[in-house]
Order: C-alpha cells, then sequence, then structure tokens
C-alpha cells in the first residue's frame, strides 16, 4: 500500500502540475527558493528528508504495513517529497500554484498532511503500548 500511495501522490501532483503549466500558466510560479534556502541547498535538504524516511520505513515496516494512517502517511511523504525533488533537478526549482499572494504545490500538501498522519500513528502506538 505504501509504494501504491506513494506512486499515486507522485503521479497526480506532476499531472496537475502539467496541466496547470500547460493551460493555466497564469497560476503557476517557479519557486527557485525557500524561506531560508536556496534551491541546491532544499535539494540537499529534500534528499536527506528521503533517506531519513526510507530508514523509517526499513525500521518501523511492519508496523507501517499494518496500519492504514501509517502506510497513507509515508505514502503521502515519500510521494510528495520525490515530486519535488523531481521539480528541482528537472525545472531548477518547485513549480508552485500561485493564488495572489499566497503560492504552494499539492506535493508540499501531501507531505505536511503525511508527517500529521505519521504523528498521529506514532502517538497512537505509543499510548496504546503505555496501556498494556
Amino acid at each position: 500500500m505504501v509504494v501504491l500511495v506513494a506512486l499515486s501522490a507522485f503521479i497526480v501532483d506532476q499531472v496537475l502540475k502539467f496541466v496547470l503549466l500547460r493551460f493555466a500558466p497564469e497560476y503557476t510560479f517557479l519557486s527557485t527558493r525557500t524561506l531560508i534556502f536556496s534551491n541546491s541547498q532544499a535539494t540537499v535538504i529534500s534528499i536527506i528528508f528521503l533517506i531519513l524516511l526510507f530508514g523509517l520505513y526499513l525500521r518501523d515496516r511492519g508496523l507501517l504495513r499494518g496500519s492504514f494512517e501509517g502506510s497513507l502517511g509515508i505514502g503521502l511523504c515519500f510521494g510528495g517529497a520525490f515530486s519535488n525533488l523531481l521539480d528541482r533537478l528537472w525545472r531548477e526549482g518547485v513549480l508552485d500554484i500561485s493564488f495572489g499572494w499566497f503560492h504552494t504545490n499539492l506535493a508540499d500538501v501531501m507531505v505536511l498532511v503525511g508527517l500529521i498522519l505519521l504523528f498521529w500513528f506514532y502517538f497512537s502506538t505509543s499510548q496504546r503500548a503505555s496501556l498494556k
């Protein structure tokens, strides 16, 4: 399930970016910097994040596979992070969707939702373990 969620998240984000860039370029914005880092620094941080996420998955794959929110969370994190990493390597920046002054992209939202689900999963798992 983790691979299916990650692949689906990656494909949905890339297709959305392609469609918006092709048919509504006025709503897109190539973000070559984050608030703190340049594109090359953000690329390195993305790679480190993916390595840490993969290590977490290898360590707890039995727990994660047995849980819907755990599998969904780590899958969304992988898919969103890979999608943004591909953008940084291919486009030399992340293609954001612009809503006036607010810029974001679906991959960032997927990573955020995935992290929230992972925190929920680990918190609820540790609570259940402490009750035993």
